[in-house]
């Protein structure tokens, strides 16, 4: 790593800053001309063209990750991550591997009171 004095450091911050600054006037004064646009939809549709049998094949090689991401979160959606865990347990180990941390919620039947009493008679007895 480059050991450069607080004077250096402000010297090639403010080169920066006037780099970008003239090169977003450079695009602005440009990018409504005709021609531009011609040149740059074209770059754009030739890269779309030759990167077409990549992408192809990356969705391919990760088709089980993204079907996996995408039913985990649908089922975070409508809140019920415990039974994706149990519909799809080769889903969860994909997931896992990729990075997610996905473990199941407690169930809220362990969470109901001891109190034998009906919710009924707990609401006279507070009035």
């Amino acid at each position: 790593m480059n050991n450069y004095t607080e004077e250096e450091l402000s010297t090639l911050v403010k080169a920066y800053e006037r780099k970008k600054l003239m090169e977003h006037k450079r695009y602005n004064e440009k990018k409504n001309d005709p021609e531009f646009i011609k040149q740059n939809r074209a770059r754009a549709k030739a890269w779309y063209h030759s990167t077409k049998p990549d992408q192809r094949e990356k969705y391919e090689k990760n088709k089980e990750y993204y079907k996996a991401k995408s039913s985990y979160k649908y089922y975070v959606k409508v809140d019920k991550i415990n039974t994706f865990i149990q519909k799809f347990p080769e889903r969860v180990a994909l997931l896992n591997e990729k990075g997610y941390a996905i473990e199941k919620k407690p169930d809220p039947s362990i969470f109901v009171s001891n109190d034998s009493s009906s919710p009924e008679e707990q609401s006279s007895s507070v009035e």
